[in-house]
């Protein structure tokens, strides 16, 4: 994956702990720098220090932000391009569930 990802920038929802930690470790670890993004920001502060410290390489930034705000959403992106630089690599692991097809979904589902 290093070939895909290395250098790239990547943001990460729901990246404080489960599926989305673990994207975010992979990512870095594959060479991309990432900000983690959590509706706990305690949390995601601390799994962002961690995984500065695994990948002392790579560029980390954490944001608590609530995804379900979509003005969060937003100041969450501009954030994350100042800090990264730029974005490359969105992954939505936050939880949040809707049940709408995707072209009928409001904005307020996101």
């Amino acid at each position: 994956m290093a070939d895909r990802v290395g250098n790239r920038r990547a943001l990460v929802s729901g990246a404080a702990g489960g599926i989305g930690l673990a994207t975010a470790r992979l990512l870095c670890a594959e060479g991309a720098d990432v900000a983690l993004v959590d509706i706990d920001s305690a949390r995601a502060r601390q799994a962002g220090e961690a995984l500065a410290r695994a990948c002392p390489e790579r560029h980390v930034s954490a944001f608590g932000v609530d995804v379900s705000r979509e003005d969060e959403c937003a100041e969450v992106v501009h954030a994350a391009v100042s800090s990264l630089g730029g974005l490359d690599i969105v992954v939505v692991c936050a939880a949040v569930r809707t049940y709408y097809t995707l072209a009928e979904a409001p904005a307020e589902s996101w």
